[in-house]
C-alpha cells in the first residue's frame, strides 16, 4: 500500500510539473526578464507536491513591477493571503 501511495505521488509531481511547464511556455514570457522563484507547496491526497514558481518582471508601464504567471492559475492559500495582507500593512 506505501509503495502504490508513492508511485502515485511520484507520478502527480511529474505530471503536475509538466503541465505548470506549459501553461508557462504559452504564456510566451520569454520576453521578459525573470526576477527569480519561489517554492510553492500543495497538499494533494498523496502527500505534498513542491514545484516553483517562477516571477517576471512586468513589462513597462505596467500597474505591478512584477508577475507571477502562476498566480492566474493556482488559488491562493491561506499562507498566500497572510503574507499579501501582511506586506500591504493590513496584518
Amino acid at each position: 500500500m506505501s509503495e502504490s501511495k508513492d508511485i502515485l505521488k511520484s507520478l502527480q509531481q511529474n505530471i503536475i510539473e509538466k503541465q505548470l511547464g506549459a501553461f508557462i511556455k504559452r504564456k510566451h514570457l520569454q520576453k521578459l526578464r525573470k526576477k527569480g522563484s519561489y517554492e510553492v507547496k500543495l497538499k494533494t491526497l498523496f502527500g505534498d507536491v513542491s514545484f516553483k514558481s517562477p516571477r517576471y518582471y512586468s513589462p513597462e508601464g505596467a500597474e505591478q513591477r512584477t508577475y507571477s504567471p502562476l498566480n492566474e492559475l493556482l488559488p491562493n492559500t491561506p499562507r498566500q493571503n497572510y503574507f499579501s495582507l501582511k506586506l500591504n500593512g493590513l496584518a
